[in-house]
């Protein structure tokens, strides 16, 4: 395999994982909907250490615990981020 192959294999991935962030991003703004509309608070650290305990038991590496663990907490930070924005700009369009 060439060096362009590698790279073309690689790209076809940063495709694939944008496209799954994204997924993941809606799936949370319509839970970040659900939660709004039954009054349940916003953050849930206890479910958010959840995530990271589990991508950590996941990991079959070669990326070490410390490290997924940071690209998880920035995919969380950007989530919540994201949610927060969408959340807000649909309560001011129904006011």
């Amino acid at each position: 395999m060439t060096l362009n192959d590698h790279r073309r294999r690689i790209d076809e991935l940063d495709r694939e994982l944008v496209r799954l962030l994204n997924r993941r991003a809606q799936m949370s703004i319509q839970l970040g909907q659900l939660k709004r509309d039954t009054g349940l608070p916003m953050r849930d650290e206890a479910r958010e250490e959840a995530i990271l305990r589990y991508v950590r038991r996941a990991n079959p590496g070669p990326l070490d615990d410390q490290a997924l663990g940071a690209i998880f907490v920035a995919i969380l930070d950007e989530t919540r981020r994201v949610t927060g924005e969408m959340l807000a700009e649909t309560a001011r369009a129904t006011e």
